[in-house]
Formats: C-alpha cells, sequence, structure tokens
C-alpha cells in the first residue's frame, strides 16, 4: 500500500512539481525500504503501548506533526531555529527524509541514515514484540 501511495504521489506531483529523477535509484528504494520498516515498527511499538486503536492512533498523530515540521520535510532545516535542528538530530523521520533526499539528490547513499533507521525499527520492533507478548 505504501509503495502504491508513493508512485501515485510522485505521478500526481508530477504536473505541478517537476521534478528530476532520482540520481540513485536503488538509495531511493532502498532508503524508503528500510524507512517504512522502520516506522511500521514504531507503529507496532505505540500499539503495543496503548490499550486502545483510538489511544494509539491519537498519540500517533501528536507524535507525527512536530515531528514532521522538523524533520526537513516541510519547512527546510536551514529556516528553523538553530535549538529546533539540534532537536531534529532526535526525530527518526529526519533520518528517512535524509536517507531518501541524498540518493535522489546524487549525494549517494549514506549509511548512517540508514542505520540509524534500522536500529529504530529493530529495538521497536523488539519491545513490540516483548510488550505484546505480556498481554
Amino acid at each position: 500500500m505504501a509503495i502504491a501511495a508513493a508512485v501515485v504521489l510522485l505521478a500526481a506531483a508530477r504536473p505541478a512539481y517537476p521534478y528530476s529523477a532520482p540520481q540513485s535509484l536503488l538509495g531511493v528504494v532502498l532508503g524508503f525500504v528500510v524507512a517504512l520498516i522502520s516506522f511500521l515498527a514504531l507503529g507496532l511499538l505505540i500499539t503495543a503501548l496503548f490499550p486502545t486503536t483510538r489511544a494509539a492512533q491519537s498519540v500517533g498523530l501528536v507524535l507525527f506533526f512536530p515531528l514532521y515540521l522538523i524533520s526537513g520535510a516541510a519547512p527546510p532545516p536551514s529556516v528553523l531555529p538553530s535549538v529546533m535542528r539540534d532537536v531534529a538530530d532526535f526525530d527518526p523521520l529526519n533520518y528517512a527524509v535524509r536517507a531518501l533526499q541524498d540518493p535522489w539528490f546524487g549525494y549517494g547513499i549514506t549509511m548512517t541514515n540508514l542505520v540509524v533507521l534500522a536500529g529504530i525499527g529493530v529495538i521497536s520492533a523488539g519491545a513490540a514484540a516483548l510488550l505484546f507478548r505480556r498481554r
């Protein structure tokens, strides 16, 4: 579903926002897959931590908006105050944005971004599994 949504988003954006093709399609796909798995694991962790679907959705949305705003996906990091840029270093979405942008713009595949995302995914999935087992 996420892959289909990404393809539809890119196709729909093309007429209004002309963009160049990724410099490294393999890097973009790799970043997308690692970020997707990492955020699915984070979603499982949030689900495991809260007793109802409604509570988990609420917490997920409350976390998403501030993380989105400081990640570099909305306003560029250069317009954020320095404190917000420092906080963004702890934002998992920031690593996902960089994991996609770096290969897209030709800066190569940055292993740091992928390793951080993979670590977040492994830790989140492990913690979620433990919490679900206790239920």
